[in-house]
């Protein structure tokens, strides 16, 4: 992705909410990337005090935090976006100084922000800022099309990110005699990893960035290789009038996300197993379709139900690896290494 965006002239801002975890992004810095977007002032302060010192809060500011934001705004170089003329007037007599900002923008009528239709909101912001430039610093136009997600095919990302786009581009063209520097930014991981036309973008702020997950590979936007995290567990009990195989894993690892099987039923991971110490990857037919607060099930094809004994180790796939991580609130890599996040940690 680092090199996606240097090739593209685009400044690239990872953002951290799929794991929170200072180890993590400290891996980052080996690639340039020195700023990173959070979902909390919280979240920008753990970060700050492990040495970020560009931070950018996607999630609309909450007024009720002002002190930290002061903090922050005191101590690094700190952006935060807003969806309400209400939140600029209810912040402008508590800010120390001048702070950063960009308007969240929602693209399709369903994610936070403004939509990008009503440009008559967006004109009262807008003249507002331009009044006030003592007090705000207006940066430009973000938007995070997380229903990319909901896609099925990869050109259905790419029409998503094409019209995202074209919609902040023409954001930009009508707000530009107010504020001629306006920036454009983009956070969806998909469209990042499968699309490879920036034009028009200033910056790329993809969420789940380095998890990639079963749905991320279902949807083409990775290889199996290129997915970072899975869940170990073992074999705990096997039902064979239901060619059902039990694991010790449950909703806080798997969590509650799937996605429509080839059989047309909920899955929830894929199973990969061990064959001479070589990792297979189990069919479709073969994965997680009920998941509960004390275990999880497996439905497995008659034939791989004889192979798998209970003790086996057997690894899943997550549908979601952000969630997954952010539930179990660590990890161990195949060094040894053991990851926690900031919610472990707090």
């Amino acid at each position: 992705m680092a090199e996606k965006c240097k090739k593209n002239h685009v400044s690239l801002r990872p953002h951290v909410m799929a794991h929170h975890s200072a180890q993590i992004a400290e891996w980052y810095k080996a690639y340039g990337i020195d700023k990173i977007s959070v979902s909390s002032l919280e979240a920008a302060e753990y970060f700050s005090n492990h040495g970020w010192e560009d931070i950018t809060v996607t999630v609309p500011i909450n007024i009720h935090n002002v002190d930290l934001l002061n903090r922050l705004n005191d101590k690094i170089k700190i952006q935060i976006v807003i969806e309400h003329l209400s939140t600029l007037k209810a912040l402008e007599d508590k800010i120390s100084k001048e702070i950063s900002l960009f308007l969240k923008i929602d693209v399709d009528g369903e994610i936070l922000g403004i939509s990008a239709a009503n440009t008559t909101k967006i004109e009262k912001i807008i003249k507002y800022l331009s009044t006030n430039k003592d007090k705000y610093h207006f940066k430009g136009f973000i938007s995070h099309p997380y229903h990319t997600f909901l896609c099925k095919t990869r050109h259905g990302i790419n029409n998503i990110h094409y019209n995202t786009i074209l919609q902040l581009r023409r954001l930009k063209n009508m707000f530009q005699c107010y504020f001629p520097n306006i920036e454009l930014g983009v956070g969806d991981t998909l469209s990042a990893l499968i699309c490879n036309d920036f034009r028009n973008i200033d910056e790329l702020q993809p969420s789940a960035f380095i998890f990639n997950d079963a749905l991320t590979w279902k949807l083409g936007a990775c290889k199996l290789e290129d997915i970072a995290l899975r869940i170990q567990t073992s074999v705990i009990a096997k039902n064979k009038s239901r060619n059902e195989i039990v694991i010790q894993a449950n909703e806080s690892h798997l969590t509650r996300n799937s996605y429509i099987n080839v059989d047309g039923k909920p899955l929830y991971g894929r199973i990969i197993k061990k064959d001479n110490d070589k990792d297979v990857l189990l069919s479709e037919l073969n994965y997680i379709h009920k998941v509960s607060l004390t275990h999880a099930t497996i439905k497995v094809t008659p034939s791989e139900f004889f192979k798998i004994q209970r003790g086996d180790i057997i690894e899943v796939v997550p549908v979601k690896a952000p969630a997954t991580f952010n539930s179990c609130q660590w990890a161990i890599t195949e060094e040894g290494e053991i990851i926690r996040s900031m919610l472990q940690i707090g």
